[in-house]
């Protein structure tokens, strides 16, 4: 697991500045991977504003269009529980990475998982995950 923090700051109208960071955290994986079971699985979403999400095969080889990332959430009340309508389909082919569409988080607390299903590639067997998380 790697975890990097970067800062940034913005000047809006009227001379206010807000600094925000991103987090990054690169999760190796299986093409298959089962649910989430454990309460510190995943990425944290306390204080993310946004988050981004890249899926790699390994170094050499490349994504080859199939399968999904599905998607978890992870909350004290009911635990984990997908969230299907976040799903993401791996369409990328012949290119080592995938990056998907910006997210923008509601409630900013819990957990959430990109959970590889049936993923395919050129080679190998443990794509990477990688959270970008825009921090308020």
């Amino acid at each position: 697991m790697l975890k990097a923090l970067a800062l940034s700051s913005f000047l809006l109208m009227g001379g206010v500045t807000i600094n925000r960071g991103v987090l990054v955290d690169t999760l190796t994986e299986s093409l298959t991977r089962s649910a989430p079971t454990l309460s510190t699985e995943g990425e944290p979403l306390d204080n993310v504003y946004s988050y981004r999400i890249i899926l790699c095969a390994n170094s050499g080889q490349t994504l080859s269009g199939g399968g999904t990332l599905q998607m978890w959430h992870y909350n004290t009340s009911t635990g984990w529980a997908r969230n299907s309508g976040l799903d993401l389909t791996v369409t990328a082919t012949s290119v080592r990475c995938q990056a998907f569409p910006d997210v923008l988080v509601g409630p900013p607390y819990g957990r959430f998982l990109a959970a590889p299903n049936a993923v395919t590639v050129s080679g190998g067997t443990t794509p990477t995950v990688r959270y970008e998380m825009e921090i308020r």
